[in-house]
């Protein structure tokens, strides 16, 4: 465009180009062991690319159908219709700008297309774990845009053309937000725009999770299933929900299928903290602290398992309750929901303000409850010193055998 020589050009750049290429390699250095990008072959992701950049282009002129995340798939072989579409697209566009270059008036607009192919390389070279993801249009779109000025201004009516598409898009945003304002709205309307993305369905189910509707929530999960049967974090999902409704057979089924198909902390935690609440202490523990060494700035595990510590006796409890009473009414509230570690650290705290042998009988029975039955029988017999009639704690106690 300025008609400068390649090598005051490529002088310029080359600061930037150094500079990004550091930032590159720092960031990849920062990435956990475990992190991928999730792509798959990347002879496939390299020829669906054409194709996508002639759907960017589309949605640059025309944005109808806009999904949030899109199900498009790589495509297998070279000579399928839609990679030759795209790489006709692709010719025809670097046509046009080597065309538009030739002449001052219109090298602005070669410009803009140029800026468009070179920002759209990085996610088109790098295999992602999805080969369109149509934000990553947002910044390619500016040198669209400054193409579509430079052509269209000069020609008659052309001022008319943009001022109508300005007040179209300013439409379209409206009408856009209306979808992204919340969660549910959002995937609900990627599952109607892309009805085979496993990851949108799954989506859909977490917001349907979060509202209480566990039923609607297990069948959308079912669905998502259908499209990607091989996704760990779904297998958590599916795996919670099942536990949540009761079917724990179900829910253990499903936190050892993510375990087999990705062995990472959320694996390895989710499946902890389900296990716990069976009362299967060991086991648990177990799993909560490789989540904690495999993550440990993840504050989720660590939180947890200085949680486990407070029931246990291992660590001083949060005296946030204010009084025996108090703490005593959170630890019989939490034992009738069965939310027995929270009544376990409850118990604690109210033995700090008074030592009372139904405060230990409570606490005992919220360990063995957790599968902790050496630290349970240590309460129960502290009960039962304090008061060796307590037939409740003796009763307690003799379960243990």
């Amino acid at each position: 465009v300025e008609r400068r020589a390649w090598r005051a050009a490529i002088t310029d750049a080359l600061p930037s180009l150094v500079a990004g290429a550091i930032a590159l390699v720092l960031l990849n250095r920062m990435n956990a062991p475990e992190w991928t990008s999730g792509g798959g072959s990347a002879w496939q992701y390299a020829i669906t690319q054409p194709f996508v950049w002639m759907h960017y282009a589309r949605l640059a002129i025309l944005p109808v159908g806009l999904t949030a995340d899109t199900d498009l798939e790589p495509f297998r072989h070279w000579y399928a219709t839609e990679v030759l579409a795209g790489f006709v697209f692709v010719a025809v566009l670097l046509y046009a700008i080597v065309r538009l270059a030739r002449e001052s008036k219109t090298a602005p607009a070669a410009f803009g297309l140029a800026f468009f192919v070179i920002t759209l390389l990085p996610t088109s070279l790098f295999p992602l774990a999805e080969v369109a993801n149509e934000h990553r249009l947002f910044f390619p779109l500016m040198g669209f845009a400054i193409a579509a000025v430079c052509l269209l201004t000069p020609r008659r009516g052309g001022w008319a053309v943009l001022a109508v598409a300005i007040v179209a898009m300013a439409v379209g945003t409206h009408a856009r937000n209306r979808i992204w304002a919340t969660e549910e709205t959002l995937w609900r309307d990627v599952t109607e725009k892309s009805p085979r993305n496993g990851r949108a369905w799954m989506n859909y189910g977490l917001t349907q999770m979060a509202q209480g509707k566990l039923t609607d929530a297990k069948g959308l999960f079912e669905r998502a299933a259908q499209y990607t049967p091989n996704y760990s974090t779904l297998e958590i999902n599916r795996g919670i929900v099942a536990g949540t409704l009761g079917e724990q057979t179900e829910a253990e089924g499903h936190f050892k299928r993510a375990l087999t198909l990705s062995a990472d902390r959320s694996s390895h935690f989710f499946y902890g903290r389900w296990l716990l609440e069976r009362g299967r202490a060991a086991a648990a523990y177990q799993q909560l602290e490789l989540a904690a060494r495999m993550a440990p700035s993840w504050s989720q595990p660590q939180e947890l398992l200085h949680t486990i510590a407070i029931a246990r006796g291992q660590a001083a409890p949060a005296l946030t309750c204010g009084s025996y009473e108090r703490c005593l009414a959170e630890g019989l509230a939490s034992t009738g929901r069965g939310k027995h570690l929270a009544a376990a650290t409850a118990y604690r705290a109210a033995l700090h303000y008074r030592q009372h042998p139904d405060a230990w009988n409570n606490l005992g029975w919220s360990l063995q409850s957790l599968g902790f039955r050496a630290e349970a029988r240590a309460a129960y017999e502290q009960a039962l010193r304090m008061d060796p009639a307590y037939e409740r704690a003796k009763n307690n106690l003799r379960s243990l055998v």
